[in-house]
């Protein structure tokens, strides 16, 4: 059984939150190659949090889960992959949004689609900044593949993530049977 509530939502978010601090540090700091690492695990921490609502909303809350549920409850906090996922498929839906209003973003969305196929590239970028790497039978540094400009665009897409989840959480927590009702329509099956 998975005692599943909702403050749990926040402990998610503040850690979060907490990490984008961390990593901004650095940032100041000129350790570009670890904020990126931080800033990528920031936005994985905050899928924890998108994904905890989609598990509350599909089952009751402290009811038994089924297995397959009960792992994938497991999942959200240890696959790393499964949360780089989840935020592509979050930035394909916020791009959606914005073609919806006539905002041109379609050469973003083509990568991000990419991406959603192949998530492996972006957790090995993100073990880049933190090891050393054996590469063409020569070491190379974190510097050697994290430059400031790719920092800094990792920064604005965690800053970015953080504020969207924030608000994900909030409208849930505010008004959660008009959330769900506006909600009910998606397929959340694609995040399996």
């Amino acid at each position: 059984m998975v005692n599943l509530e909702i403050n749990e939502l926040l402990k998610c978010l503040n850690n979060s939150k907490s990490l984008l601090s961390d990593a901004d540090y650095l940032f100041k700091d000129n350790r570009f190659a670890r904020a990126y690492s931080i800033y990528r695990l920031s936005i994985e921490e905050n899928q924890i949090s998108n994904m905890l609502i989609y598990l509350i909303i599909e089952k009751p809350i402290n009811k038994d889960f089924s297995i397959e549920d009960e792992s994938f409850f497991k999942n959200i906090f240890t696959d790393h992959l499964l949360k780089i996922k989840f935020s592509l498929i979050e930035d394909c839906v916020f791009f959606d949004f914005f073609e919806k209003y006539s905002i041109k973003q379609h050469k973003i969305k083509k990568q991000i689609l990419s991406q959603i196929s192949n998530p492996r590239q972006l957790d090995i970028f993100k073990q880049y900044g933190l090891y050393a790497h054996l590469i063409n039978n020569k070491i190379r540094l974190p510097s050697d593949f994290i430059s400031k400009n790719k920092c800094y665009k990792i920064q604005q897409e965690s800053k970015l993530s953080l504020s969207k989840s924030r608000t994900f959480v909030e409208m849930f927590l505010t008004s959660p049977e008009v959330f769900i009702r506006k909600i009910t329509n998606m397929d959340f099956s694609i995040y399996r």
